[in-house]
Parts: structure tokens; sequence; C-alpha cells
């Protein structure tokens, strides 16, 4: 008699985890996107940056780079989180942390932000963060 050795891993979660965090990375765009038209365009408030690291111009934030860097920003987070699920059973707990540095790191602590610029950009990346952290923190594979 044939006895079967060891069941392979079952797929079953993985397209729903898939389109789980796609889901969370939309509505965390959609928020950044949200915020722009609602601050920029239906108010006019003018959020300008830097014109690259460590220069004094500063052109304004335009939506279409608001829009790429926050789908590239989220696309890296889930990424990370993948790999970091793959090679450690603490994955999400370093993944977690690593999202902490890099969201404390990139709030706009260069001078020549207005307090309006700064708060701008703060709940921008605050929003960002919580929605991304939290979202994926929901959608892990569960044992």
């Amino acid at each position: 008699m044939i006895q079967p050795t060891q069941s392979l891993p079952s797929r079953a979660g993985t397209s729903s985890s898939v389109l789980s965090r796609l889901r969370v990375l939309m509505v965390a765009t959609g928020f950044v996107v949200v915020q722009w038209l609602i601050v920029v365009g239906l108010l006019g408030v003018r959020i300008t940056v830097p014109t690259g690291p460590g220069a004094v111009e500063r052109e304004p934030l335009l939506l279409g780079p608001v829009f790429f860097a926050s789908l590239i920003a989220g696309f890296s987070a889930w990424g990370l989180l993948t790999l970091l699920e793959r090679l450690s059973s603490r994955g999400l707990r370093i993944w977690t942390g690593i999202s902490i540095a890099v969201f404390v790191l990139t709030l706009p602590f260069m001078p020549g932000f207005s307090l309006g610029e700064r708060l701008f950009l703060l709940v921008e990346h605050g929003g960002m963060f919580a929605i991304i952290v939290l979202g994926m923190r929901r959608t892990r594979a569960r044992p």
C-alpha cells in the first residue's frame, strides 16, 4: 500500500491575499490623491517641495508625482513585507518596525517648509502609513 508522504502547502488563500493587499494600496493611494485634490485643487493651497535633495529652489507639488510616489511607496512596502514573511516567522513585526522608521525619516524636517506644507505632508504621510500598515497587517497570511 502506498502512503502519501507529505502534502504540498495549499495556495488557496494566495489570490485572496493578493487582492486584499492590492485593495489596501488602492485605498492608500486614493487617500493621498483625494487629499491633494481637496487641499491643492479645491482650496487652492500652494504646496511646494525642494527641486531635489538638498536643493534650495522649490517647485509646486503636482498631482502626478504624488500619485506615482504613493504607488511606488505602497508596492515597495508590499514587496518588502512579502520578502520578510518568507524569510522570517517574525516578518510582519520586522516590517512594521521598518515602516515606522521610514515614516519618521520621510517627514518634512528640512528647513524651508511652511507650517501649512508641514501639516499637509504630515497628514499625507501619516494617512498613507496608517492605511498601509494597518491594512497589510489585516491581510497577513494565517498559519
